[in-house]
This record gives C-alpha cells, sequence and structure tokens, in this order.
C-alpha cells in the first residue's frame, strides 16, 4: 500500500461515516483530525479548507508535484 492509500484507509475507518458533510460537520471533521489524527488545530483548519475548495482532483496534482519536487513537509510548518 503506498502513501496516499494508507492515509484514505485510516481517514476512510473514523471520517467515512460523514458523507453528509454540511454546516457543523465540517468542524466535527476537523476536531477528529485534531483529536484522532494528531493534526493541530491550524493545520486541521487548513487541511479541510482545501479539501472544500479545490478537492482530490486539484489536491492530488499538488501532491504529485510535491513528490517530484522533493517537498515532504511545505513553507507553512503544519
Amino acid at each position: 500500500m503506498n502513501k496516499i492509500e494508507n492515509c484514505v484507509a485510516e481517514y476512510g475507518s473514523t471520517l467515512g461515516k460523514h458523507a453528509q458533510r454540511s454546516g457543523d460537520e465540517w468542524l466535527n471533521i476537523e476536531r477528529m483530525l485534531v483529536s484522532e489524527h494528531e493534526w493541530t488545530e491550524q493545520a486541521a483548519a487548513c487541511l479541510v479548507w482545501l479539501v472544500r475548495e479545490y478537492g482530490s482532483f486539484v489536491l492530488g496534482n499538488a501532491y504529485a508535484l510535491a513528490v517530484v519536487l522533493g517537498i515532504e513537509a511545505g513553507e507553512a510548518g503544519l
């Protein structure tokens, strides 16, 4: 299993039940990222915002570009 498949499996086990995402549900997802996946509050909020704004197509391309450029952790230090 590659890194993306591992992340999908990990998040799917705790976040997959949140298929209906509206209102406070996004905040609950942020909270679960903090409590169950060791994200900081700032990083969780940023991640959820990126997902909502750009989705998997753009973020998948961003991931591929980061891998090619050898960027593991960005300048934001999240």
